[in-house]
């Protein structure tokens, strides 16, 4: 898909996603992601655990709850809805350890609440 055509805010199947692209180390974790237009472009804005990121996409494509995008310098970001098994092998190695969850939904209110402490 390009150009946002199926994905928009308000759309998104996840609160939380897992994000991953091989040329940018920075990213990990995508928090209430919001795709809006920014100068007739898709812009994604997402707060990550502790601060806001702003990326304008060339490309979006989307394959089930998952999906990606390419920005204009050519860095591909990669976003998969987040869970205990993806927190457990890709978040933790990094060094984000928010530590043990019993379920998913503890693991994602535990992230939504890296909102109001940025506060």
């Amino acid at each position: 898909m390009q150009n946002g055509s199926n994905i928009h805010s308000g759309q998104f199947p996840a609160r939380v996603y897992y994000v991953e692209s091989p040329q940018d180390d920075t990213v990990t974790v995508a928090i209430d992601i919001i795709l809006e237009k920014y100068t007739g472009k898709n812009m994604f804005i997402w707060f990550d655990t502790s601060h806001e990121r702003r990326m304008i996409a060339s490309e979006i494509h989307k394959n089930g709850d998952s999906f990606s995008f390419i920005r204009d310098n050519g860095y591909e970001y990669f976003f998969e809805p987040m869970n205990i098994s993806i927190y457990n092998s890709k978040v933790r190695p990094t060094g984000m350890d928010g530590g043990d969850f019993d379920n998913d939904d503890e693991l994602i209110a535990a992230f939504l609440k890296t909102i109001e402490d940025a506060d």
